[in-house]
């Protein structure tokens, strides 16, 4: 087997561009939800189910805050965009359409998660 086509690094790159509408540098669940509700059709519901935005934020934000930054990109490579599978459906199925929207998604209001209280 060689050497995927599509690399973690610009999977990065293209959900920081076209996915963080309001452009603070972080992926809100709500700019997730957007995306994929814009670019994924009914047909491809497989995908939604396997990637849906609870699916995204559980694998991409390491640290729980409720927002995907560099740092958790970082910090979560062994389960987010980690191999080639997740990195073709992301290039095929969202990242291609994002590029051909007529204008870019409009910024959503990012609801955090409300604080974790800790179990006794």
């Amino acid at each position: 087997m060689g050497e995927c086509e599509y690399k973690r690094a610009d999977a990065i790159e293209c959900a920081l561009r076209y996915i963080d509408a309001d452009k603070d540098g972080r992926i809100c669940k709500e700019e997730v939800q957007q995306t994929l509700d814009k670019v994924i059709g009914f047909w491809e519901s497989v995908v939604t189910l396997w990637y849906s935005a609870n699916y995204v934020m559980a694998h991409c934000d390491a640290d729980e805050d409720g927002f995907i930054s560099m740092e958790d990109f970082a910090r979560s490579e062994e389960k987010c965009l980690h191999d080639c599978f997740p990195r073709r459906i992301f290039f095929e199925n969202v990242c291609a359409r994002l590029t051909l929207l007529p204008e870019p998604l409009p910024p959503v209001k990012c609801v955090p998660p409300p604080p974790k209280t800790e179990k006794k």
